[in-house]
């Protein structure tokens, strides 16, 4: 479009061309409607101070007579309109966070909720894409923060994680806590290990009931377990093992076992050392009875010695017979 001024009779006839149509104005308002947009050009007479044509702002621009920019525009060619040779200056950009799509426009629009601007003089605001939300200017897209959600293009806000799931930040969805793991509480950013001794073979816990305490004959030794292990042999595990236990010197224990017994070779050992125990004790028991009994014989019946009489009978006198 372009537009040619000539002076007749103190008025100004304005000749504009628009697609091959040649519109002849005087002082009046003439209208053009296309099947996209309606401009509206305006001239006003020279007995004013200036003597322009008056256009349409375009497309991402306002004028009204409450900006202090365009009041002369407005003055001259009521809102939404400038002078020719005010167009740069008397038309105002939209800012970031508005958008304008008609021409003539008196405002400028804030861009709808879950979609944004961010360059001056926009003729339309661009939606957010999943995982992002709009700042609070309307003047870009964020990733949504971690433990929040946002599955949907023009999101105005992310959505708080249920329990039981998580998210990272500019997540489009929220993912269920893994095995081994839980979340009790909306919005977190990750899920709580069940911790050593337990274990969670589920997805998507809400609660921390949904750890077990690890069997006996089994370990869980991960923060993050989903199934207990087998405790090998020669070890044994206890209810809420983390780790398999060695047995004891001697002792053996089979697969998966809670407890440990002793080896053959142990009651061998045990019966040698029993009979090497009784002997002894038997052969104390001997040695004191033979003392015991030296004892006592020579309390009885003491040795012959020099002041020792023996213990035989003396003869008695008896009566004599015959002479005898």
């Amino acid at each position: 479009m372009f537009t040619q001024k000539l002076r007749m009779n103190e008025h100004i006839t304005t000749l504009i061309i628009i697609s091959s149509i040649i519109l002849i104005s005087g002082n009046q308002e003439t209208l053009y409607d296309d099947e996209i947009n309606t401009i509206t050009l305006r001239t006003f007479s020279s007995d004013l101070q200036y003597n322009e044509t008056c256009v349409s702002c375009p497309l991402g621009t306002f004028s009204n007579k409450f900006n202090p920019v365009s009041a002369n525009c407005t003055e001259y060619c009521g809102e939404g309109g400038c002078p020719l040779n005010f167009t740069d200056t008397g038309c105002i950009e939209c800012g970031p966070g508005q958008f304008n799509n008609q021409y003539n426009a008196t405002k400028c629009y804030n861009c709808a909720p879950g979609s944004i601007s961010s360059s001056p003089g926009a003729t339309n605001c661009t939606v957010c894409q999943p995982g992002t939300q709009n700042n609070t200017l309307s003047t870009f897209c964020m990733p949504c923060p971690a433990g929040t959600e946002a599955p949907l293009e023009g999101s105005s806000k992310c959505g708080a994680c249920a329990a039981g799931t998580f998210s990272e930040q500019g997540s489009s969805g929220c993912s269920q806590c893994p095995i081994g793991t839980y979340n009790e509480r909306r919005g977190r950013p990750f899920c709580t290990p069940c911790g050593v001794g337990k274990f969670n073979p589920e997805v998507g816990s809400a609660s921390p009931t949904a750890c077990s305490t690890c069997p006996a004959g089994y370990y869980c030794a991960q923060n993050n377990t989903a199934r207990p292990s087998q405790c090998p042999a020669g070890t044994y595990c206890e209810s809420g093992s983390a780790n398999p236990t060695p047995c004891q010197l001697l002792f053996q224990s089979d697969t998966a076992s809670s407890t440990c017994h002793a080896k053959p070779a142990l009651y061998v050992i045990v019966a040698v050392a029993s009979t090497v125990v009784v002997t002894i004790l038997v052969g104390i028991v001997w040695w004191r009875t033979r003392t015991n009994s030296a004892d006592l014989d020579e309390e009885n019946y003491p040795r012959l010695g020099s002041e020792t009489k023996p213990f035989i009978p003396v003869p008695t006198e008896g009566p004599i017979y015959n002479g005898l």
